[in-house]
């Protein structure tokens, strides 16, 4: 049982606990997304990563290395990882996105248009 001392010791931890992401908030450190934002397999870093629940620094590794492999092309992709099966990818879907992988990106720009003769 705790005497008043845990109590407290617990609700000044608590506090502390409080200010500190606020202070980290305020000044932009902390995960690059904001509460409510889904997270870019093909961009996220392993920090970012690690805040999704269920998700630890191995499996963080594991995605990053799939895609330098491969980009992610759907979210769905994230099911190929080593670790993450169908319950995970089930509990993560709502919060995860993916974007258009880099390369592809770039060479959309370089379709030349027809040229039109004169």
């Amino acid at each position: 049982m705790l005497g008043v001392e845990g109590a407290v010791g617990r609700g000044r931890r608590a506090w502390r606990l409080a200010a500190a992401v606020a202070v980290a908030a305020a000044l932009g450190s902390g995960p690059a997304f904001a509460v409510g934002e889904k997270v870019d397999l093909n961009t996220a870093s392993l920090d970012e990563l690690t805040e999704l629940p269920g998700i630890g620094p191995a499996r963080a590794r594991a995605i990053i290395e799939r895609r330098e492999e491969t980009p992610f092309r759907t979210a769905e992709d994230l099911r190929e990882v080593p670790g993450i099966g169908d319950s995970l990818y089930e509990k993560l879907a709502d919060q995860i996105a993916v974007s258009e992988p880099a390369a592809e990106a770039a060479n959309a720009g370089d379709e030349k248009p027809a040229s039109s003769k004169r």
